[in-house]
């Protein structure tokens, strides 16, 4: 199987996606560089399953997805911090905005690019 234009660009928006993010994480926290190493191998791992477009990909996509929302729900709800002003500060609600927002998008794109990849990115 060779690989068409449009599988291409479902590669090269996930492989960007998961750049980007990695980037911004090294930048926030530089000291926890095994953490980024585990979670570089975790981007090429996921992009070697997508061009190989592996059912695999969208069960550990999904299980990812599954373990990020129940952690902000598990913030959202319980309130680990034991404290009430903990979501009144307009820091950890913009914080926890932002979370929510990478799960969504992290998640769209995952289901995005391989539903691309399994009907119409390989010839």
């Amino acid at each position: 199987m060779t690989i068409n234009g449009l599988g291409l660009l479902a590669l090269l928006t996930y492989s960007g996606w998961k750049l980007l993010n990695i980037h911004n994480r090294a930048l926030k926290h530089p000291n926890e560089m095994l953490s980024l190493v585990f979670e570089s191998l975790y981007a090429i791992t996921m992009i070697y399953l997508l061009f190989a477009t592996s059912f695999l990909f969208i069960v550990l996509g999904f299980l990812s997805f599954a373990i990020h929302a129940i952690t902000g729900l598990y913030v959202e709800l319980f309130d680990p911090a034991n404290s009430n002003s903990f979501k009144t500060n307009v820091n950890e609600i913009k914080l926890l905005n932002d979370y929510w927002r990478y799960v969504v998008i992290d998640g769209f794109i995952t289901l995005f690019t391989y539903i691309i990849m399994l009907t119409g990115g390989l010839l």
